[in-house]
């Protein structure tokens, strides 16, 4: 059974607030300022659309949201029950204030960290307060910068 409308709407904008730790009324605005208008026509199908994508253009994985979703996601915890003795966990991260070469198809390559990086994700994930905000260090990037002014 597809979900309905108000269904996809009622989700996103509680995922939005866990996200970002706040409300995300903006989302809620627009969604609800294209349904308005497009009512007068008797249907639905631009706003389920609207709902749909702007979410996604939303919801970009920021620094935070991924420190966030790797912690909560308890994969440490999976891996010390699947495999016995001392094994070593290593992070493959393109940190955005170290420089880093490009590779073969023009992108930063990756560097590899150990496991002590799992504080500073910790970290990491709770200051998501910060993201968006004049002190969200790396909202200044250039595909940080892209991302909140698709959003606009």
């Amino acid at each position: 059974m597809a979900e309905t409308l108000q269904a996809v709407i009622a989700r996103r904008s509680a995922f939005r607030a866990q996200y970002q730790n706040r409300t995300y009324a903006r989302y809620e605005a627009i969604v609800a300022r294209v349904r308005s208008a497009e009512r007068a026509l008797g249907s639905e199908t631009v706003t389920d659309a609207v709902a749909r994508s702007l979410f996604k253009l939303m919801a970009y994985k920021d620094e935070y949201e991924v420190a966030r979703l790797h912690i909560e996601s308890g994969v440490l915890g999976e891996l010390r029950a699947e495999f016995e003795g001392d094994f070593k966990i290593r992070y493959h991260l393109v940190p955005p204030f170290l420089p880093a070469k490009k590779g073969v198809r023009g992108r930063p390559r990756k560097r590899a960290f150990g496991q002590w990086m799992q504080l500073p994700l910790k970290v990491l994930a709770r200051l998501k307060v910060l993201s968006g905000t004049p002190f969200d260090v790396f909202g200044y990037t250039a595909d940080r910068r892209s991302e909140r002014e698709l959003i606009a």
